[in-house]
């Protein structure tokens, strides 16, 4: 995934990821594939099932932020991606089925993460692990 990261210019300012050990293992993972290398924030809030909760870390980000990484858990990001997900071509597979270790890229129609809403993004792609498995 770091290689896919790196290749596809994705570059968060922010990178904000549970406490729990397994969201730590999947940021190394794809870590070395951030360039810029972007803050890191542990949150102990984003180690949540609970897609509201992570709407309220995005939410709390300083409008200076133009790129933000959430690293965390199902049910919760799957949720947070399609509550916020008003179209976009991958939208049906990211509400069928979001795999361990998956990247959802979303872009915002807003301009302050604080008025972030429902339907106010796209999902611009939708990797999972076994598609770049598959391109090997």
């Amino acid at each position: 995934m770091a290689a896919h990261v790196r290749e596809a210019g994705i570059s968060p300012q922010v990178v904000i990821c549970s406490t729990a050990t397994r969201a730590r293992q999947t940021l190394a993972g794809v870590q070395h594939g951030l360039s810029p290398s972007p803050e890191v924030r542990f949150d102990d809030d984003a180690y949540t099932f609970e897609w509201r909760a992570l709407l309220g870390l995005v939410r709390g980000l300083d409008d200076a932020v133009d790129a933000v990484m959430l690293v965390g858990h199902n049910p919760a990001m799957q949720d947070l991606a399609v509550t916020l997900a008003g179209g976009g071509d991958d939208l049906a597979a990211v509400k069928a089925k979001v795999p361990t270790g998956a990247l959802i890229a979303l872009d915002f129609e807003v301009h302050s993460w604080g008025v972030v809403e429902v339907g106010c993004a796209t999902v611009a792609s939708f990797t999972k692990p076994r598609s770049l498995e598959a391109r090997r």
